[in-house]
């Protein structure tokens, strides 16, 4: 139960800049979308769609976007912030000195997150349906996989940050694993398009 005191604090945070990130949940997906899912998926829609597993490109699109925005929101949640919160600020240390443990501090910081992720999943659902991208209630459990996705980022990077002094190592995770998982995961175009030496063929 103590845990749930860190995630609570959080959400007490967050009251004060809710409405400047529920606006970035719902306007991240309308860029991405109307660019490429409408503009450059226009082109794309006059030509074979097999490689896409006979969807449209907007389709295809839509639910690789949805796991790499929790991907990165997890990501930065893990990075900067908590270093604040260890070495800046020092909010942990100073829970510490109450009644909680570090197991207290990572479980209610993963509590927090997956508050924030579903917050960001059921915007980009939203989004998605204004689109018309949804064709089956199944769709809903798109949802859940890209939480436990940005789930799994967040503790593999969040431990990566405690063991950091400061944030010079952020820069190159962003750049060497996080955009390029953004850029290449299968996101934009599907993985078995790379060349042979990047991708794992299936046995």
């Amino acid at each position: 139960m103590t845990a749930l005191r860190v995630t609570q604090r959080n959400l007490w945070v967050y009251r004060r800049t809710w409405r400047g990130s529920v606006f970035g949940s719902f306007l991240t997906p309308l860029l991405y979308l109307g660019a490429l899912g409408v503009g450059l998926g226009s082109f794309i829609a006059a030509q074979d769609t097999s490689a896409l597993g006979g969807v449209t490109y907007l389709q295809f699109l839509g639910p690789g976007l949805l796991a790499a925005t929790c991907m990165q929101t997890a990501t930065f949640e893990a990075t900067f912030p908590i270093m604040g919160k260890i070495s800046w600020r020092r909010n942990y240390e100073a829970m510490l000195a109450a009644p909680l443990s570090v197991r207290d501090l990572v479980l209610g910081e993963m509590g927090w997150m997956t508050v924030r992720l579903t917050t960001i999943s059921i915007a980009f659902l939203v989004v998605l349906t204004l689109f018309g991208i949804p064709t089956s209630p199944l769709a809903l459990l798109g949802a859940p996989a890209a939480i436990l996705t940005g789930l799994c980022f967040f503790c593999a990077i969040m431990a990566f940050t405690a063991t950091q002094k400061n944030d010079s190592g952020f820069a190159a995770l962003f750049r060497f694993v996080i955009n390029p998982l953004f850029l290449f995961s299968g996101t934009f175009f599907p993985v078995d398009r790379l060349p042979d030496a990047l991708h794992v063929s299936p046995p």
